[in-house]
């Protein structure tokens, strides 16, 4: 019996049929009621799947940092020399970097701070690593080296690390201070806030009931009715307690884990704001009591400096306690310092993007800034901006912003060098996947145009971390480098990203150490 063929009709109309049901079930809805499956849907076709760097690409990175062709500083950066180094950039530098290529010709004489060829420098670091901004910026830092170089027994130069919520905790500052406190000297913790949202690490913060926090960044305290916020854009007030009669008081003790350098003070500063009227106040170092000391009344300039060392012979301590009597006046900050090397201040805004200098009460706030020597000033922000910025208008006027308090920091400290750090990369949730905030880029672009076009240095981190979809990766890093919010580096990231931006600073150093050893023979660097 001769089969019956199959009409073509009926093969399209079931090839159609299967089309249709594909086409329906491949745009259904994104409930669970239609997610039984794991089926495909049409916009992910569609929708190509974000740019994500794997875990191992991030190890890859950071090993290339550390393994990049090396150059030997010890060789003598002369006209001899001049021709060689200039030939092998070429061979050592990828050609799509932009980095001027030239070299500053060789001088003789006196010695310039501003005049040591940063040659070594772009040729032994990766370029992601490196510092970017004029020649004037580069004279600052110069001006820093030197003025390290030639200090010695000098009193304390001061380092402010101003940062959001990245640095909260000593984060980043810590290392930063460790390593340059080995190798120039110094001690102490720098300045802390009288009632912090988050204490350093090292040091454990206690106060008596009644001590209040106000801050000029992140949600503001509309019952402050000035603009006296002082140095670390916060203070402290207390309010008396009708349950108890209790002394009010602040405590610090270094933790168990504290380094040497962080349980040493040589003396304690401490910076005042408004006070109604006269105050008293003791110290009590370990067992020995100190004071009374005089607190005066309402001072744009108000501060008490206490000598330990001079008065307990040691500056080695277990607890510092304060207790306050009469009125208490409005604590700006409290300092604990050496009598030379370096001290870094970690100045933790969180919530802030950075804008708000401007905002304080720019007498106090010039006033205590310029109260002790200060170096360099590191400014670490954008994060906060990234998720609150719609479009390209929004991020000229931010970058407008950040460039009128760099150039405030320019007026009150000239002699200082500046470094604005960069936003790390920061992932938000798109459908499955975590991806680069899509307005982080033009803020990063903002704030190192404003570096640069005030002349002062700029590290980009979003570059150092590996560029879009890095967060990602080094969230799922093993160990973790950064925290599941995937905004914010956990400790070892953050210690990561401070010994890549020691890297940086320190190759400078060294390419200007070489070359002021070669031009001035007879000073030998420390």
């Amino acid at each position: 019996m001769t089969p019956k063929a199959h009409p073509v009709i009926k093969t399209l109309g079931f090839i159609c049929a299967v089309v249709l049901f594909m086409g329906l079930w491949m745009n259904r809805p994104n409930t669970p009621t239609f997610d039984l499956l794991p089926f495909p849907r049409w916009d992910d076709f569609l929708h190509s799947t974000p740019s994500v760097l794997q875990p191992e690409s991030i190890d890859t990175l950071l090993v290339a940092y550390d393994t990049y062709v090396r150059v030997d500083t010890s060789q003598a950066l002369n006209a001899s020399t001049h021709d060689t180094l200039t030939a092998q950039i070429a061979s050592l530098i990828p050609q799509d970097t932009a980095l001027k290529l030239s070299l500053p010709p060789v001088k003789k004489g006196t010695f310039e701070a501003s005049s040591y060829p940063r040659l070594p420098a772009k040729i032994s670091l990766h370029p992601n690593l490196q510092l970017q901004g004029s020649q004037r910026a580069f004279d600052q830092l110069a001006f820093l080296f030197n003025h390290l170089h030639l200090r010695r027994s000098q009193g304390a130069l001061h380092i402010f690390h101003f940062g959001d919520s990245q640095i909260e905790g000593d984060r980043i500052t810590r290392s930063l201070r460790t390593s340059w406190q080995k190798r120039w000297g110094g001690y102490g913790m720098g300045y802390l806030a009288p009632k912090p949202l988050v204490a350093p690490n090292s040091i454990t913060q206690t106060t008596s009931d009644g001590w209040e926090r106000h801050a000029r960044f992140g949600r503001r305290d509309s019952t402050i009715k000035h603009r006296r916020y002082g140095v670390l854009a916060s203070f402290a007030t207390h309010a008396p307690s009708l349950e108890t009669a209790e002394t009010p008081w602040i405590r610090l003790e270094p933790r168990k884990h504290a380094g040497q350098n962080e349980r040493q003070v040589h003396s304690v500063k401490m910076l005042f704001g408004r006070s109604d009227s006269n105050a008293r106040m003791t110290c009590q170092v370990d067992s020995m009591l100190l004071g009374p000391f005089l607190i005066p009344a309402d001072s744009t300039g108000s501060e008490l400096i206490i000598p330990i060392v001079a008065l307990t012979g040691s500056n080695v301590f277990e607890s510092i306690e304060f207790k306050f009597d009469g009125p208490i006046p409005e604590v700006d900050a409290i300092g604990m310092l050496p009598d030379t090397g370096l001290v870094f201040h970690n100045v933790a805004m969180r919530g802030s993007s950075g804008t708000l200098f401007r905002q304080l009460d720019r007498t106090q706030f010039s006033a205590q800034l310029k109260s002790q020597d200060v170096g360099m000033i590191l400014l670490q922000f954008g994060g906060n901006a990234v998720p609150y910025i719609a479009d390209s208008a929004a991020v000229e006027r931010y970058g407008e912003w950040f460039a009128s308090q760099i150039r405030l920091f320019q007026k009150t400290l000239p002699n200082a060098a500046i470094v604005v750090i960069g936003p790390s990369d920061m992932a938000t949730k798109k459908e499955q996947h975590m991806v680069t905030y899509p307005m982080l880029v033009p803020v990063r672009n903002a704030l190192r145009r404003a570096a640069l076009n005030e002349d002062v240095l700029y590290w980009d981190v979003f570059d150092v971390m590996g560029g879009a979809g890095s967060m990602a990766a080094w969230v799922a890093s093993e160990p973790s480098l950064a925290s599941s919010d995937h905004v914010h580096f956990t400790r070892r990231g953050a210690k990561k990203i401070a010994s890549l931006l020691l890297q940086s600073l320190d190759t400078e150093w060294l390419a200007w150490k070489q070359w002021h050893s070669e031009n001035t023979p007879a000073l030998s660097a420390p």
